[in-house]
C-alpha cells in the first residue's frame, strides 16, 4: 500500500485527470479497471477528501491517498490461493 502511496507521491509535478490516473493506477497495481464498480472508484477518492471527476485535473501529490486506498482494494481482491481438500480413502486389509 505504502508502495503505490510513495510511487504517486513522489511524482514530480506530474498532474493526472481523473481518467488518466485510474488508468495509471490500474496499470500500477495491476488491476483490471473494468473490474472495480464506479461506486468503488468514487470511494476511493472520497477517502482522500477528493471528488472524483474524469476531466478534473489533480495534482499527483493529492492522488497518492487515493492511490493507498485503492491499493488496499486491490490486496483483498487478489485471489486467494484455493486449498484443496482431498479425501482420503484408507482401506484395511483383514
Amino acid at each position: 500500500r505504502w508502495q503505490a502511496f510513495k510511487h504517486f507521491y513522489d511524482a514530480e509535478e506530474v498532474q493526472y485527470t481523473g481518467q488518466q490516473f485510474l488508468v495509471a493506477l490500474a496499470d500500477y497495481l495491476k488491476i483490471n479497471l473494468d473490474d472495480v464498480p464506479r461506486s468503488t472508484r468514487y470511494y476511493w477518492f472520497s477517502q482522500a477528501n477528493l471528488s472524483y471527476n474524469a476531466l478534473h485535473s489533480y495534482q499527483s501529490k493529492d492522488l497518492a491517498l487515493v492511490a493507498f486506498v485503492a491499493a488496499k482494494w486491490a490486496i483483498n481482491r487478489r485471489a486467494q490461493p484455493v486449498k484443496s481438500a482431498t479425501i482420503e480413502v484408507l482401506t484395511l486389509a483383514l
